[in-house]
């Protein structure tokens, strides 16, 4: 038989497809499931700087002001026009020390996006991994990892590493999110998984060190890495961000958003936001700053007569990772 998903060849006995991780006893589901709640999406606000260009223009006219009232009266009423000039000064330059303050705050924070935010702090978290499923090394299984602890635990898909030829993938992550990944590291894969559920653990071993060009022995084990939470917080409707190197995304980080728009059974929460091949074992986040952690592994999404409608494996099913 095929996937409903991708089309490659599985057993009729399989939970999953080997290809692309979709969990067979969600072929069923029905559209009508879908829960439809609009206008719940996150849109990342941008704020402007015109209104504080415009407010450094306003602010000129004082001591502008100050100067043309002492031209005005220096010659009828001295002492007037000199008191007009000390105060217009004094005025203006402490309404344009305000001004360069709020505009140090809208240079550095007021033009990043909710997105942006996200990817910039993220970036030397969310990592590229590829799996080569041959000896030649030409060929490979591609995905995304994401760490998870400061010794360098990388947490994936199993269907991303479980035809790799070798014990070890490569992990790739970017110096900024603007950038494609340069940082190399080899990373073995543990016994931590679980084929059912869709997830692995692998351990950074090795990173590559490009003046001698091999790889060497990780010195500083204090990586970042993104906290979980248990996913009994998440609400349908909550809006979310997943982080990942979809295929037709470039080298570059990319951000889906989307909400979560159900359950797709005890384990999997439904969402709309796109999982494309690459994306799995992208981190899913929730899109509010005051819970920093992840609620989820993206895991697959279902192509055909359902649209964008996509797979999130649950937190609270990563058994021998963390107890809720």
């Amino acid at each position: 038989m095929n996937c409903p998903n991708c089309g490659a060849q599985i057993s009729p006995e399989d939970k999953f497809c080997g290809n692309c991780g979709y969990k067979l006893k969600s072929e069923n589901a029905e559209p009508s499931e879908e829960i439809q709640l609009q206008g719940l999406k996150s849109q990342p606000q941008k704020v402007s700087n015109w209104w504080y260009l415009l407010s450094l223009v306003c602010i000129g006219f004082i001591p502008l002001g100050a100067i043309l009232a002492w031209l005005i009266n220096k010659d009828r009423d001295p002492k007037k026009a000199k008191n007009f000039l000390i105060i217009g000064l004094v005025l203006g330059g402490i309404l344009l020390l305000i001004g360069a303050i709020a505009g140090y705050y809208v240079s550095h924070y007021g033009e990043t996006t909710n997105q942006d935010t996200f990817i910039s702090k993220y970036s030397n978290v969310v990592g590229k991994i590829e799996c080569a499923v041959d000896k030649t090394k030409e060929n490979f299984d591609v995905g995304t990892g994401f760490l998870i602890s400061s010794d360098g635990l990388i947490l994936t898909n199993y269907h991303v590493v479980k035809n790799s030829y070798f014990p070890h993938c490569i992990v790739m992550f970017p110096e900024n999110f603007q950038s494609p990944p340069t940082k190399i590291y080899s990373a073995k894969i543990t016994d931590i998984y679980d084929p059912d559920l869709d997830y692995a653990v692998l351990y950074l071993e090795k990173e590559w060190n490009e003046s001698s060009k091999k790889a060497v022995d990780i010195q500083d084990r204090n990586f970042p890495y993104i906290q979980a939470c248990n996913s009994d917080i998440v609400n349908i409707g909550d809006p979310i961000l997943i982080l990942g190197y979809p295929s037709y995304g470039g080298e570059t980080l990319t951000v889906t958003n989307g909400i979560i728009s159900g359950s797709l059974d005890e384990y999997y929460f439904k969402t709309d936001a796109k999982i494309d091949k690459g994306n799995s074992g992208a981190p899913v986040l929730l899109d509010d700053p005051s819970k920093d952690c992840y609620i989820g592994i993206a895991t697959f999404g279902i192509k055909g007569a359902f649209d964008s409608l996509g797979g999130i494996l649950k937190t609270k099913y990563l058994k021998g990772l963390y107890n809720w």
